[in-house]
């Protein structure tokens, strides 16, 4: 998402925050980014904590939290702008890592490496200094299987996308120089979904197509 669910809430957060900066606060979230009064209705909690003033003052500890108690993500935001800053990381609800994400001042900047939920590798992607549409463009860089096996590298190779709970896989196809190229599947369906041609990132040709499970 190019505007993040965790951004829209630290919006609401740091906006009720303000009065109470220099104490932890803490706010009960729903999925999506309603905060609400109840730790039962919510889906996790962030807490807002005072800056580490011996690493940076102008930065607020920012932590989430499963309603199991489990760390959901952790990271800094700057007090004032309302804007992630450095690494931002997220976990699963089993306890292993998600995703390490980066920023520079509220934007996604350089590397963004994701995991499987049984903790391992996923891939890596980084952001350049190129805008796109006005957000930096996103090279893909490195992609495993779930059992650790390379399935692409250095930009080359083939790439695959799952949905949130990695169920099933959404999309998939080659990569060349960390852009989309040659054929690419997408599912829309279980059964039904669409071919789309790309050379050198950009999108040629789409077309309608039947999903075989065989190629997943």
């Amino acid at each position: 998402m190019i505007k993040s669910l965790l951004t829209l809430i630290l919006s609401a957060c740091f906006f009720l925050a303000f009065a109470q900066k220099k104490d932890t606060s803490v706010y009960y979230v729903t999925k999506s980014g309603k905060i609400v009064s109840t730790k039962d209705s919510a889906d996790y909690f962030a807490m807002i904590l005072p800056p580490d003033t011996s690493i940076d003052k102008n930065l607020s500890i920012i932590k989430e939290y499963y309603k199991n108690g489990k760390i959901r993500l952790i990271g800094n935001a700057t007090i004032t702008g309302l804007k992630f800053q450095g690494s931002v990381i997220s976990f699963f609800p089993n306890g292993h890592k998600m995703s390490i994400k980066n920023y520079d001042t509220g934007s996604p900047s350089g590397d963004l490496i994701e995991y499987y939920p049984n903790g391992k590798f996923y891939n890596k992607k980084s952001y350049t200094d190129e805008l796109i549409e006005s957000d930096r463009e996103l090279l893909y860089k490195e992609c495993n299987d779930s059992t650790g096996k390379v399935l692409a590298e250095n930009g080359h190779g083939k790439w695959i996308k799952f949905n949130d709970d990695f169920t099933k896989v959404l999309e998939q196809g080659n990569i060349v120089d960390g852009k989309r190229d040659s054929v690419w599947t997408i599912a829309v369906t279980d059964s039904t979904g669409f071919m789309e041609s790309y050379h050198d990132g950009a999108l040629i040709k789409r077309q309608p197509c039947i999903i075989s499970h065989n190629k997943f």
